[in-house]
């Protein structure tokens, strides 16, 4: 919600206007950077979320999670089932768009659990942008 718009948001607004309900399950990433205070961060809920195309209806779920550095990931990855568990409750969806890796697993197990269709989009290859310094290569002598 507080950073650039990428390619995502085109996609997800786009269906939005063509009538779709879209939901987006939403991790601050910039929550260090604000200060830990408070403690918790409590589940927000913003409805009509656009950054590309005026007039988009995006809704943007971030769940609550524990603003301690270590922990702040982990609790909102079981706020995030939480949130799937009351998505998947309420209405059942068309199908399920994975954007992020570590909410991908969760969402796929709900997705399987309630026969959904599954995807996952991804738009940047993470995994060949960076190496763990375990696995680079050592610098020429």
């Amino acid at each position: 919600m507080d950073r650039y718009p990428i390619l995502h948001h085109r996609i997800l607004e786009s269906l939005s206007m063509n009538g779709d309900e879209v939901t987006v399950l939403d991790y601050d990433l910039l929550w260090a950077r604000r200060g830990r205070s408070p403690l918790w961060q409590s589940r927000r809920v913003r409805r009509n979320v656009s950054k590309i195309h005026t007039g988009s209806r995006v809704t943007v779920v971030r769940p609550g999670m524990l603003r301690v550095p270590g922990l702040a990931r982990p609790s909102w990855l079981l706020m995030t089932w939480l949130e799937l568990w009351r998505c998947f409750r309420r209405t059942k969806p068309d199908a399920v768009v994975a954007y992020g890796i570590s909410n991908s697993f969760l969402a796929l197990l709900f997705a399987r659990r309630h026969r959904v269709p599954f995807v996952v989009h991804l738009f940047d290859s993470l995994h060949a942008l960076a190496e763990p310094r375990c696995c680079a290569p050592s610098p020429l002598p």
